[in-house]
């Protein structure tokens, strides 16, 4: 623990923490009025400020990620309360909450609306989303199945992506990354819109390479593999847009490959070629039918091929797509300034199915070729403003053909009464089994989550506002990984509704800004004491944790603007110890092992308009301590043990943009 006073150090000076930031214009990131009095709809229909939306809602904007360097997505949500990334099988990495594990469909995340979780099994490649293409991230940091469905237990990550006001002179952006033994990234990104009388229209591509590490990953047996060189990250992204009255049309396309050293767990004799690739689009139109009265249908196609492993290895060959086709309509009526209500129905076909005649079988599914369920929902949410306090009520009612039926409320009550703000959310949500999940048993019943949350906010002046958040959350039939070791099975992966899991705690914002310096300060704590009966996230000897995650994480940011048009970003992250298996023991069982507590510290300077009006020059270095951290699993593993993968060391970022403005 002797890092403790570091970071306590660090947080002292270098107040930081991202809480929110509206990117609209450069001067957001030094301007906390704007910050404050920006609107979100990423919580609930109506638009509405950061203090008065019904949710724990963070907002970071294009400026304040680009000032400190971010590289990907995890960069952007290691500076949010509550998050942290965990490790995964097969050189990949996933997203916690709150001491909970949410890749496998737990945390929602979309790009401008559209999802990116994968339909087998609900997972996100985060560090697959290029930040050059994105203009903000908004985050609640809670439940959001009401609004959004099953994929939304956790929280949800809304991502928006450059509109045509930004693009409409042309953007082009690279990048490059140096670890200390080896490559880090490489990134080109160009992108165009247009906006005209009635409409407008976008396009960005990105295409870069990178590797995860430098350092090595050494397996539960001790045998040591090199990830330089053999753990690439590779992005492809294309997304474009277009509106031509209420007409909306949108398309994505990712295509994320990686190399695999450490498969299941044990080294691998060579690097193993994977692949996930995702396409999806929409068309939506609002309809105007009366004064106040919108009608919006959508029609939303999706297609997700993740985990493509071709090749025969020790790692096996997996190849399996999955797709979901859904039709959607909802109804808004503002009343009032007052009152506003929504109300909708969708309903979604889903398959899963084997490519290229490669077998993947299940019980559901003998020959291992397709698996087809059907969905409908309903859904509505009613605002309404009093002189005493704002109130929200919202449900969703969902019926899978396969596992039956899921009804989740959502309440809360919110008051600004300045200088302070309050807010109560009362929420339950679920996560729906995912084709993957039913495929290995089709018996499975979607799990259940209880949330209560309460937030108090200060804005002490116009330069220095706080925040302090509680939450308590409840899994109840967790669905959890583990493998078949019933009578005469053949000891496959299979997943199992397994009690009750969850975390209680508490998160710290506090900001101050001013014309030329913006700081924050993070602290975010959960404990598990009391609520997890899991045995696959159980820590021996420390109930008060869940796998993988730190009790206590602390965040700091700073930046200064000096003259020039020269701004200077310090960051500071600080987890606390975690817990993983690490090795193997004579019995074969897993080991379990201490990652102690880590502080990492970066470093980035950006110049805009340097010679010309819109080009800009970044420089920086991450980890500048080089405390080298590591992607801890948040599981207990189930096809032996997989040690916490290597994080990059040292890292000198170079950031070049051409953005005419």
């Amino acid at each position: 623990m002797r890092t403790l006073p570091a970071a306590a150090l660090a947080a002292a000076l270098l107040p930081a923490a991202a809480y929110a930031g509206d990117g609209g214009t450069e001067l957001a990131l030094f301007d906390l009025d704007e910050q404050l009095k920006a609107e979100t709809s990423v919580a609930s229909v109506k638009a509405r400020s950061i203090r008065e939306t019904p949710g724990i809602v963070s907002v970071i904007g294009r400026d304040e990620f680009l000032a400190t360097g971010a590289r990907n997505l995890f960069d952007v949500l290691a500076m949010v309360p509550g998050f942290q990334i965990g490790g995964e099988i097969g050189n990949t990495t996933g997203l916690g909450f709150r001491g909970m594990w949410g890749s496998e469909g737990k945390v929602l995340v979309l790009v401008d609306g559209l999802p990116v979780n994968d339909l087998l099994g609900g997972g996100v490649q985060a560090d697959a989303i290029p930040l050059e293409q994105v203009q903000s991230v908004e985050v609640v940091r809670g439940p959001g199945s009401a609004l959004y469905g099953g994929f939304a237990e956790l929280a949800v990550v809304q991502i928006t992506t450059r509109g045509a006001a930004e693009l409409e002179r042309g953007a082009a952006a690279a990048s490059v990354g140096q670890m200390r033994n080896g490559l880090g990234s490489r990134t080109l990104n160009a992108g165009w819109g247009r906006r005209f009388e009635s409409g407008w229209f976008t396009v960005q591509a990105t295409v870069g390479h990178a590797e995860r590490s430098d350092r090595a990953y050494i397996d539960g047996l001790g045998q040591s593999a090199s990830f330089a060189g053999n753990s690439k990250t590779d992005p492809v992204s294309v997304a474009a847009g277009a509106a031509w009255g209420g007409l909306q049309l949108r398309f994505r396309y990712q295509d994320w490959r990686n190399e695999t050293v450490d498969g299941y767990g044990d080294v691998l004799p060579a690097p193993v070629a994977q692949r996930f690739r995702s396409i999806a689009g929409e068309a939506r139109w609002d309809l105007a039918l009366g004064e106040g009265l919108v009608l919006t249908p959508r029609v939303l196609a999706q297609r997700t091929t993740p985990w493509q492993q071709l090749l025969p290895s020790d790692y096996g060959i997996y190849d399996r797509t999955g797709e979901r086709l859904t039709g959607r309509v909802a109804l808004t009526w503002h009343a009032s300034p007052a009152l506003e209500v929504m109300a909708g129905a969708e309903a979604f076909v889903e398959r899963s199915y084997a490519n290229a005649g490669q077998v993947v079988s299940g019980p559901d599914d003998p020959l291992g070729s397709s698996a087809r369920y059907t969905t409908t929902a309903g859904f509505g949410e009613v605002s309404w403003d009093t002189s005493v306090v704002n109130l929200l009520a919202g449900a969703r009612f969902e019926d899978h053909e396969r596992y039956g039926s899921s009804f989740v409320p959502r309440i809360a009550a919110t008051r600004l009464f300045a200088p302070f703000h309050a807010k109560l959310i009362f929420s339950r949500a679920y996560r729906a089994p995912t084709l993957d999940n039913l495929a290995s048993n089709p018996g499975l019943q979607p799990e259940h989550t209880r949330f209560y949350e309460a937030e108090l906010g200060w804005q002490a002046s116009e330069h220095f506002f706080a925040v302090v958040n509680a939450f308590d959350a409840r899994i109840e039939d967790a669905i959890v990984y583990t493998t078949d070791t019933s009578q005469g099975a053949s000891g496959q992966d299979l997943y199992l509704n397994s009690g009750r899991t969850g975390s209680h705690g508490i998160e710290v914002d506090a900001r101050f800004q001013a014309r030329a310096f913006s700081a924050s300060a993070g602290y975010a704590f959960y404990t598990a004491q009391g609520v997890n009966q899991v045995a696959a996230y159980d820590v021996p000897g420390h109930p008060h944790l869940m796998l993988g995650f730190a009790g206590h994480k602390v965040t700091a940011r700073a930046t200064a603007r000096l003259p020039r048009s020269l701004d200077l970003t310090a960051t500071a992250v600080w987890l606390s110890d975690r817990y993983g298996d690490t090795a193997t023991g004579a019995d074969g069982q897993p080991v379990l092992g201490h990652v102690p507590a880590k502080l990492q510290i970066g470093f980035f300077a950006w110049w805009r308009d340097v010679g010309a009006r819109g080009l800009d020059l970044g420089a920086g270095v991450h980890d500048l301590l080089d405390a080298g951290s590591e992607y801890v699993l948040p599981y207990h593993s189930v096809n032996g043990v997989h040690p916490p993968l290597p994080a990059a060391s040292r890292e000198v970022f170079l950031r070049i943009a051409w953005e005419p403005r």
